[in-house]
């Protein structure tokens, strides 16, 4: 016989049901039936030093449920040196235990070649994505908009972990699929675009119409030879496109106050948020009086000269079905 004891509660001030299942209060966590097998995840995903973000997301994704707190994640007796201790080998082996006890489909890309004269045959990819991922990209992305960008260094693999986001129709950010990768070239985001065909865009339905990402020269080019995606507009970030000019600025800087920045800075984000195309001449012209002779040829040789601007700026942008983004910041949440 079952002899636990749950205690009561006072729900004279409480104005909705109780939960039918009474694991589900944090007094009674530890008494959960998935408690043990959650626990085991949690421990695969510290091997590769992977933080509790993403642990949380690969169970709400997969087959699990999220139970720990952040600190009790976090406390697991995994400390940093026995992590770092790990042989990559290892890593590797957590990562797809954890991965396959979430009931991801996981697709791998080896490289073999020569190093030193010796050969080496080298794990450089790992895509996954759940089945959940791939009914909600399937319902989300086909004709209107995906993004793409990667974060560096989330392991002790070193390995940047490409994010492919999109947008529901509660106008949510949610993860359609994830691929650690070697770095931003263009033979890492051809074999994501090549595992989102075959995983997701298969059949008859419809690719994406709009693809957004930082300016990242492999994902271009993976695009722009990918047959399949010819027709995708390929859109890039503009706080990306902002931040580029702003940086060639401060390097070559002759202004002498702050007031004088701040004004070439705002003259910047009037030329990438106008949304007429016709008023782009006044505001482009206001945007090259506030810099000097030097910043407006490279912003011509940058920007104008290979109609990157049309990637760019929402005059341009605006005319495609991106849902309103103007950026790749949703990857970056």
């Amino acid at each position: 016989m079952d002899m636990r004891t749950f205690r009561q509660r006072n729900t004279e001030h409480c104005n909705h049901s109780l939960e039918s299942n009474p694991f589900l209060y944090p007094e009674h966590q530890t008494l959960h039936p998935g408690d043990l097998s959650t626990i085991a995840v949690a421990i695969m995903h510290r091997g590769p030093k992977l933080p509790f973000s993403w642990h949380q997301r690969t169970l709400e994704l997969g087959a699990g449920t999220p139970l720990l707190t952040s600190d009790m994640y976090y406390n697991l007796g995994m400390n940093r040196q026995n992590v770092n201790q790990n042989s990559p080998k290892h890593i590797i082996e957590q990562t797809m235990s954890a991965l396959q006890a979430a009931a991801f489909h996981v697709r791998l890309r080896w490289v073999d070649g020569f190093e030193n004269l010796k050969p080496f045959h080298r794990l450089d990819q790992i895509f996954f994505v759940s089945d959940a991922q791939v009914t909600k990209s399937g319902r989300f992305f086909s004709e209107f908009m995906i993004q793409m960008d990667a974060t560096f260094n989330p392991n002790v693999m070193k390995m940047p972990l490409a994010n492919i986001v999109g947008v529901d129709n509660h106008e949510k950010t949610f993860t359609a699929a994830l691929s650690f990768i070697r770095a931003e070239d263009c033979a890492d985001f051809t074999f994501i675009i090549d595992c989102l065909n075959r995983l997701v865009f298969y059949g008859d339905i419809p690719k994406p119409y709009v693809l957004i990402s930082c300016q990242a020269g492999g994902l271009h080019k993976a695009v722009r030879e990918h047959s399949i995606w010819h027709p995708v507009f390929h859109q890039h970030c503009e706080w990306h496109m902002f931040k580029n000019i702003q940086t060639y600025v401060l390097r070559n800087r002759t202004f002498n106050t702050k007031d004088e920045l701040h004004h070439v800075w705002d003259t910047v984000w009037a030329v990438i948020k106008c949304s007429h195309i016709g008023d782009l001449p006044v505001a482009r012209q206001k945007m090259f009086e506030a810099m000097q002779i030097c910043k407006v040829n490279n912003y011509l040789n940058s920007w104008e000269k290979d109609g990157r601007e049309k990637r760019v700026l929402r005059a341009y942008t605006s005319q495609h079905p991106n849902l309103g983004c103007h950026s790749s910041a949703r990857t970056e949440g």
